[in-house]
């Protein structure tokens, strides 16, 4: 019999990132790794960042929503921490994207290698019309 794999709560503060977020949530979505939480934290945006969050969490059963009035990045991550049920903790930003297998391969890498604490990516940059524009 295995062992079932940990939790992975992807945390995902976001301040006005509207034109962003739902990629965003859609990239983590896609993932190969299960099981998995995602988390926006509103951090008081004043675009249609709220409205965006509130139906993606409506339309995905992984995805959850919380509001809070603006307190910057870091108070709206650790808000999204403290709500999280996570062996796991995944930052993402809301105008990030991950690819499919980054969260099984760091899960593999934590799981395998009890002292590693952190994994991380190299990432790639992109400009306008999706351009790399370097690391």
């Amino acid at each position: 019999m295995s062992t079932p794999s940990p939790l992975v709560s992807i945390i995902i503060p976001c301040y006005n990132q509207a034109e962003y977020l739902k990629e965003t949530v859609l990239s983590a979505l896609a993932s190969d790794y299960s099981p998995l939480e995602i988390i926006i934290i509103n951090d008081g945006s004043t675009d249609g960042s709220e409205e965006i969050a509130k139906n993606l969490a409506s339309k995905h059963e992984l995805v959850s929503y919380i509001h809070q009035k603006n307190q910057g990045v870091e108070i709206a991550r650790n808000t999204g921490i403290k709500a999280s049920s996570g062996t796991y903790i995944l930052p993402l930003d809301g105008d990030d994207l991950i690819s499919t297998n980054y969260i099984s391969e760091a899960v593999k890498v934590l799981e395998n290698n009890p002292q590693v604490k952190v994994v991380y990516c190299e990432a790639m940059k992109f400009g306008p019309k999706g351009k790399n524009i370097g690391n």
